[in-house]
């Protein structure tokens, strides 16, 4: 039942989809057969005129506004957050290998993990595991501060790239002849 009605509201979507697609086509269709018809109707202060859209990817164009305004200097800007972005991924590995090193740290000695199991278990408060705790801490808590800094850094690039931008289509927009 439920998967019926799945069924057949998908069905209605696709039409209504293509009911969508012919209509714009036929908009789009008599909107340029106008344009043909009086060359002269863009002079003439028609608002309405047909454009091209396209579909499917950003152009190199506008990646290279958006990276090259995220800073005042953007080579500088690309190289902190990039060495920045390397030191975060070095410090993760490291903290993996750092735990691998705590838990093998007893396999040399079998007598001091199986004999004082019971003990280390109940002692956390002991000066062999606080000191390895500590360690562990550091590590992630400079990871998280690198992580936080990161973020920090490229939310200011964005923000400042949006700005520059922004300001530019205002005044390419306030600079146009109007119609």
């Amino acid at each position: 039942m439920l998967a019926e009605r799945d069924r057949k509201f998908a069905e209605e979507l696709e039409r209504q989809a293509e009911r969508d697609q012919e209509e714009e086509t036929r908009n789009l269709d008599a909107i340029n057969d106008e344009a043909q018809k009086d060359p002269t109707a863009a002079s003439s202060g028609k608002l309405v005129l047909a454009e091209e859209v396209a579909k499917g990817r950003v152009d190199a164009k506008a990646w290279k506004l958006y990276l090259l305004n995220m800073s005042n200097n953007p080579i500088r800007f690309l190289s902190i957050y990039v060495l920045i972005a390397l030191l975060y991924r070095a410090a993760q590995s490291f903290s993996l290998w750092f735990l691998g090193q705590w838990g093998a740290h007893g396999d040399g000695t079998p007598t001091s993990w199986y004999v004082n199991l019971i003990f280390r278990l109940f002692s956390m408060f002991d000066t062999f595991w606080i000191r390895w705790l500590e360690r562990y801490g550091l590590i992630v808590g400079t990871i998280a501060v690198m992580d936080t800094i990161l973020y920090l850094y490229y939310f200011t690039g964005t923000i400042h790239a949006s700005l520059v931008i922004n300001l530019k289509l205002v005044d390419s927009i306030l600079r146009s002849t109007w119609r």
